[in-house]
């Protein structure tokens, strides 16, 4: 049977959790519609053994791919080059998804041939809180063309879209490897490339968070800090790489997400320990940004509440680097107690 949707496991080291990722999975209503590769890059605990254990259970669905350890872009890269499914879906070894909302996706994708499908996602906290991120400005079971969902729904992330496969393979979407915070490089690359989208007003992904030493974690963003500014490299060449034609609204989409990466890497600069040294790093960010894309660093500027600290910094010469960054340490100190 042709598989609806491949999802790819991103797995390092993932023996704690990656059961309840498959369990969820693997119910009796979606098994036979879905390809799961659990791509297990170069892991050094039990991960691989369980895996499989899946592909013995489920040799029609569970595919164990063992590779050295190359991050998770080359997890999604390798993915992308094995999967089958009409439908790809990457998803981190770490999480799960909501059983009744796959069974529901399921239903919903026989149907629909749309270049990129939305959903809800579920934030899980540690704490045993949840919190639902829904798409508001979309109707359930609705397609849109790319232009209007974008206008309508915002920033589209990594825990909610689905794209095409065929898209993603003939379009050669790669990502860096052995680096973090590919995700943007994720959800944009494909980007010129949809002309439709259709949204199902379900929570499937649950993203898992308050662990210690996740990578959106303050200790995390300041050790890998030179993997977030080598996406916004990248991010930069391929805004500038001739892309196709594409419309004013799908251009403005491409600049608003990757003015919220930058905007996400000039906080990641403010969360080190405030030093002349560390303000110059920063400016010096600031300063490539607005010499080399200054539609970028205007855009910086347009993204809601999250601009406020850099509207403050700029107008301000950034005199106020280090009162905001050591309120920023205070903050994150006080959130540890």
């Amino acid at each position: 049977m042709e598989k609806i949707i491949t999802f790819s496991v991103a797995a390092y080291n993932v023996e704690n959790y990656l059961e309840k990722l498959m369990t969820s999975l693997l119910n009796s209503e979606t098994a036979e519609f879905i390809e799961v590769l659990v791509v297990n890059d170069g892991s050094t605990d039990k991960t691989a053994e369980i895996a499989e254990k899946y592909v013995k259970n489920f040799p029609d669905t569970v595919r164990l791919i063992n590779k050295q350890n190359g991050g998770h872009g080359s997890t999604i890269n390798r993915g992308i080059e094995e999967a089958s499914g009409k439908y790809f879906k990457a998803i981190d070894g770490d999480d799960w998804v909501d059983s009744s909302a796959l069974a529901k996706l399921i239903v919903g994708l026989k149907t629909t041939s749309a270049d990129m499908i939305v959903t809800n996602y579920r934030k899980c906290f540690s704490d045993g809180r949840e919190e639902d991120v829904t798409f508001s400005g979309l109707a359930d079971g609705r397609e849109y063309e790319f232009d209007e969902a974008a206008a309508k729904a915002g920033r589209m992330s990594y825990h909610s879209v689905i794209f095409k496969t065929d898209i993603l393979k003939r379009h050669h979407i790669r990502l860096d490897e052995k680096c973090f915070y590919v995700d943007t490089e994720y959800i944009l690359f494909p980007v010129p490339y949809l002309n439709s989208v259709f949204y199902f007003d379900i929570p499937l992904y649950c993203y898992r968070l308050g662990e210690t030493g996740q990578s959106v974690s303050p200790v995390s963003r300041i050790k890998h800090c030179a993997d977030s500014y080598r996406v916004s490299e990248s991010l930069f060449k391929f805004y500038g790489s001739g892309l196709p034609e594409m419309s004013e609204r799908k251009n403005d989409y491409i600049l608003f997400v990757i003015g919220g990466h930058c905007a996400w890497h000039l906080y990641t600069l403010i969360l080190f320990r405030p030093s002349a040294k560390n303000k110059r790093n920063l400016i010096d960010f600031e300063n490539e940004i607005r010499n080399n894309h200054p539609e970028i660093y205007r855009e910086m500027e347009q993204l809601g509440d999250q601009s406020r600290i850099i509207k403050s910094l700029r107008r301000s010469k950034y005199v106020l680097y280090y009162p905001i960054s050591w309120y920023k340490q205070i903050k994150e100190v006080m959130k540890c107690e």
